[in-house]
């Protein structure tokens, strides 16, 4: 049993230290694999907690986390990877970026799921340095020029209608966005011109 063996291994490692430690697992769905992957070694760093992800033997089972620690450092590690997962999915703003909310009559003009041409991505992720990824309702923004890149964005495609969510948490409408822009950029944008 994979859990069995990660959980004797990480406790008999902290036996000397004599403080509780627990062992928890997660399921998480497949999709989510590679980028939690990504995030294990940060969110181990912060945390205090082991994690170790194991893919599923099926082609559509869910993956296993397991995490392992002290009572606090574990619920820090599964609040991490919740947050790891809404980010993946658009829903929560990531520390390096933004996430541009499309309106709902423009995602169902285009049945269901917004897609963006190759032609704007390209000028878009040229011009900032930006990594963009469109999720069917919504556009993450990752990159130090997110905000450039969320206004050649709505200038380009959206007609300054979508909403952006900011890493605080914050919902901005396009044009409250765009000021916000501005001023991070010390400058009038010369797409808002």
């Amino acid at each position: 049993n994979r859990m069995l063996a990660f959980a004797l291994r990480h406790i008999a490692h902290r036996a000397h230290k004599r403080s509780e430690v627990i062992v928890d697992r997660l399921e998480i769905e497949r999709r989510f694999q590679e980028p939690l992957q990504r995030g294990l070694q940060p969110l181990r760093a912060r945390t205090g907690a082991a994690l170790i992800m194991f893919a599923s033997t099926s082609q559509e089972g869910p993956a296993e986390v397991f995490v392992e620690g002290e009572i606090g450092a574990v619920e820090q590690a599964k609040r991490g990877v919740a947050e790891t997962l809404s980010e993946f999915d658009g829903f929560k703003a990531p520390a390096d970026g933004l996430v541009l909310l499309i309106p709902v009559d423009l995602v169902e003009r285009m049945q269901g799921h917004f897609r963006l041409d190759k032609e704007v991505t390209d000028w878009v992720c040229c011009s900032t340095k930006a990594e963009i990824r469109c999720l069917s309702d919504r556009v993450v923004v990752r990159g130090q020029r997110g905000y450039i890149a969320i206004v050649m964005l709505q200038q380009a495609r959206l007609e300054w209608r979508g909403q952006v969510l900011l890493p605080n948490g914050w919902l901005l409408d396009s044009w409250s966005f765009a000021a916000v822009a501005e001023i991070r950029s010390r400058n009038t944008l010369p797409q808002m011109v």
